[in-house]
């Protein structure tokens, strides 16, 4: 959260108004990353692999989420 605060004056009134508000600044993620794979050493039937999908950055952070074609999936 950011406090963002605007202040009046009148040099023909005394005083000066004012008001302050809070404000979310919301911004996307940098593209994800996938760790794990080299696209120089292939993978072979029955082989076994982690990946793992990093995002930096984003408010609110990114909520990641693994598909094979328009399926998700949590383990393959």
């Amino acid at each position: 959260m950011k406090l963002f605060s605007c202040y009046a004056k009148n040099p023909h009134v005394s005083g000066t108004a004012s008001t302050t508000h809070k404000l979310r600044v919301v911004y996307p993620p940098k593209p994800p990353i996938i760790l794990g794979y080299d696209a120089g050493s292939p993978l072979q039937v029955g082989d076994m692999q982690r990946f793992n999908c990093v995002a930096v950055g984003g408010n609110p952070p990114a909520m990641l989420n693994w598909y094979k074609g328009d399926r998700e999936v949590w383990n393959l």
